[in-house]
This record gives structure tokens, sequence and C-alpha cells, in this order.
């Protein structure tokens, strides 16, 4: 899914893709944890075969950003596991990344900036930026991640936990297996 990316108007190097999305499903199905680390393994995996050195940079913010959103939304809902409470999960993960994102930018864009063009720029001179593009960025790509997300979800759960209940059938033998017992 990182292999479709849709440049932002006016910023092209800020790519939206689709990759978050199995990373909140995996996160509503089986927990914010197993979500972190479905996250920690597509960046890995994107890194192995898509490297740039931006991506030094990138990538971890990317973590950073995806880890706010699956753990806020995924927490949430393995409260109470419904529809609404899905959508508000959703709205609070994208708050929450995009909340987490704008220290996380003014501490690192500075760093980068120096780095890829030799020219120091300050916090403050970051912050309009900051607050302009990318914060904006990141509102739309949480809340069309969460879109697509809400969407399949229910779809994909389906298949989700039928796999989980045959998993767990197989680590309990002698409960609900398919053998019948010929008496003898």
């Amino acid at each position: 899914m990182m292999t479709v990316e849709i440049p932002y108007p006016g910023a092209p190097y800020l790519k939206y893709d689709p990759s978050e999305v199995p990373v909140l499903i995996g996160g509503f199905a089986f927990g914010p944890l197993a979500g972190r680390a479905i996250l920690v393994v597509k960046n890995l995996l994107f890194m192995l075969f898509r490297f740039e050195p931006t991506q030094l940079v990138g990538i971890p913010l990317n973590t950073l950003a995806g880890a706010a959103l699956v753990l806020t939304s995924a927490s949430f809902y393995q409260i109470k596991k419904t529809r609404s409470r899905a959508l508000v999960a959703l709205v609070l993960g994208g708050v929450s990344m995009t909340c987490v994102m704008i220290p996380a930018n003014l501490y690192v864009l500075p760093w980068f900036t120096r780095w890829m063009t030799g020219e120091a720029m300050s916090t403050a001179g970051m912050l309009p930026f900051i607050l302009t593009v990318i914060t904006p960025f990141n509102l739309l790509k949480a809340g069309l991640t969460s879109t697509l997300t809400f969407l399949v979800y229910k779809r994909v759960s389906v298949f989700l936990k039928e796999e989980r209940g045959h998993a767990q059938e197989e680590r309990r033998p002698g409960l609900g297996t398919s053998r019948a017992r010929i008496p003898g």
C-alpha cells in the first residue's frame, strides 16, 4: 500500500499513502500493541525496499505519527467495540497524531533543513510552515486513513476473528476441535 502515493497540493514532497489502514485494522482487531508492531514492520519493510536518505528523518516521523494514531484509536476502541466507538476512536487518534507531530516537527525540521540545505532555520521560523502546511497535511492524512479504515474494518474483521478463533482452537487441544471421537 506504500507504493500508492498521492502528493499533497502545494507541497509535493509530502505524500499520502494508505499504508496505515492495515495498521489500524490490526490495532482494532488485535489491540494497540499489535497495531504498533505492524506499524514498525511496515516501516522497516519500506526502508528495506524503497530507501532514500531523506527517509532517515521521514520514517521515524512516520512511525511516531502512526504510533500516536494507532495507539490512541485502538486503545479507545478496545474498551467497547461498537461502530460509533470506532468513529470516535479514529477521530481521537487523528487529533492525537496531529498534536504529537507539531512539537516533533518543531524539533526535527530545523535540523533536517540544516542537513539538506546547509542553512540554519530557527524553530520560530519553522512554526508558520508547520501550522500552515504540515498540520493541514497531517489532518488530511488522518482523515483519509480513518475514513478508509472505518469503511473497510467491519468487512475485514469477520475474517480476522475467524482466523483468530481457529488459532485459539489449535492451541487448546480437545476443546472445539473438529475431530470426532470414535467410542471404542
